[in-house]
């Protein structure tokens, strides 16, 4: 009809054309051609150890004995990068309330042992570290004299002491921390400067620390945040090592200079084995040697 537009055209305008976008010549984010770029490792923060128990444990943490030696600075054998040390041990300790009675006569238990555990449970749960590590020796493996009685080392009222005295300290720290007890080695007669204490010790020492070590471990069976790392099956393992009961410092000097107690050296050596140990006791893994 009359109206209508030529050719079709009923005034509408097309819509813009856009071009197409160019094609990537990237590969995909999966292709397996792609190469990584370096991924940096995400920084490792240190344990934070807490030490306790008796001069042993002392001198394994970095501190020093003597005579005239008080408790003071210490120099950690850790790599601090790994492990750091926090030493609360004391000398002269002992687990086991009474007097000893096997050396030197009757010598009642110090009232420092007592503060020494309101001390420890006071700066553990202050500081909260990542575990708490416990060793005991030298006047744990000694009889004792309790309310006037005799009480024969690994006599079964010796032993419910002992278990008794652990449960009661290690049970309290281990609620703010796990705890890792290390077992006794033997005390060596042989480097030990007294006479009497050296004929005692390598006639005894072996079958008590034996005994020790196995309290140890009902002690560490009876609660799950309480393990036990076998540190004498290493320093003196049956049998010895290479002709010596126990093992010797790379220079060939003992880990212990006076069969008790560890010098820097020897230390530094035993620091460098338990490291690992450590990390794995404190993330609730293996510690078995």
């Amino acid at each position: 009809g009359e109206g209508g537009a030529a050719g079709g055209d009923d005034g509408v305008e097309p819509p813009p054309t856009t071009a197409a976008a160019p094609a990537s010549t990237d590969p995909p984010a999966t292709d397996p051609s792609v190469e990584p770029g370096p991924v940096e490792p995400a920084p490792v923060e240190p344990i934070t150890v807490a030490l306790v128990g008796d001069s042993s444990a002392w001198t394994l943490g970095g501190g020093e004995i003597g005579l005239r030696t008080d408790h003071g600075p210490y120099v950690s054998p850790f790599d601090p990068e790994r492990v750091v040390l926090l030493n609360l041990a004391r000398k002269g300790y002992r687990l086991v309330p009474g007097a000893t009675t096997d050396l030197g006569g009757v010598r009642a238990r110090s009232g420092d042992d007592l503060e020494s555990e309101r001390w420890w449970r006071e700066v553990i749960a202050d500081v909260e570290p990542d575990l708490v590590v416990a060793v005991f020796g030298l006047s744990d493996l000694q009889s004792r004299e309790i309310d006037g009685v005799d009480v024969p080392f690994g006599s079964a009222v010796f032993d419910d002491r002992f278990r008794a005295a652990a449960d009661g300290l290690l049970g309290y720290l281990a609620v703010t921390a796990p705890v890792l007890l290390l077992t006794s080695p033997p005390l060596l007669g042989e480097e030990m400067p007294v006479e009497e204490m050296a004929a005692f010790f390598d006639a005894r020492s072996a079958s008590r620390a034996r005994h020790l070590n196995g309290l140890l471990a009902e002690v560490a069976a009876a609660s799950p945040r309480i393990d036990l790392h076998d540190l004498a099956g290493w320093l003196c393992p049956e049998g010895g090592v290479d002709g010596e009961p126990c093992r010797r410092r790379p220079d060939g000097g003992p880990m212990r200079f006076d069969g008790v107690h560890y010098d820097e050296e020897g230390g530094a050596v035993v620091a460098a084995y338990l490291t690992e140990h450590l990390i794995a006791a404190a993330a609730g893994g293996d510690t078995r040697p």
